[in-house]
């Protein structure tokens, strides 16, 4: 299996990482701990090939805002309500036939791993402190990576993730 990702800037990574990394020692899930930031945008069954002319989109002038922390598609990531237009865009470039994820958020775990509503309140207090250019990306890459695990497809899929990145391309920087 491919996924088409979007990958946060080096400075919003990081902190992000660290965010992760206290959401994992708060609550012990280690589907918080199983995914690096990242966007999952798309998967195919084939590797997504760029059509030949085609380039990727430009990060929108205001960047990828992340605002809110909700389940979305039975995963908790922190939402943006920018990011399916540009995830269309990001479709367009590829020949390949590519199913949606409809996350439209950075993943933050899997709350079919422990449920309850304190969950979503120890989310929020990881990331209460993050500087707004963590959570605003004006620079990012696309990665496509393949795992022969299908991420996301049952509960404990948190427990057997491996991944390498097949590929890295970069956007073009919003011109004003």
């Amino acid at each position: 299996m491919y996924y088409i990702v979007l990958v946060p800037p080096n400075n919003a990574y990081t902190a992000l990482l660290r965010a992760k990394r206290n959401i994992f020692s708060l609550t012990k899930m280690i589907s918080s701990w199983s995914l690096p930031p990242i966007v999952p945008l798309f998967c195919s069954e084939e590797l997504p090939v760029k059509k030949t002319e085609a380039e990727l989109p430009s990060v929108p002038v205001d960047g990828i805002l992340f605002n809110k922390v909700n389940i979305v598609n039975k995963q908790f990531v922190i939402e943006s309500k920018n990011i399916k237009s540009f995830s269309e865009e990001v479709e367009s470039v590829f020949d390949t036939r590519l199913i949606p994820l409809d996350f439209y958020g950075i993943h933050l775990l899997d709350p079919a791993e422990e449920s309850g509503a304190e969950i979503k309140t120890i989310i929020e207090s990881c990331l209460k402190d993050l500087p707004k250019s963590v959570l605003n990306w004006k620079t990012m890459s696309l990665e496509i990576i393949s795992s022969e695990l299908k991420f996301f497809a049952n509960e404990g899929w948190w427990n057997k993730v491996y991944y390498k990145t097949v590929k890295e391309l970069s956007f073009k920087k919003a011109v004003k």
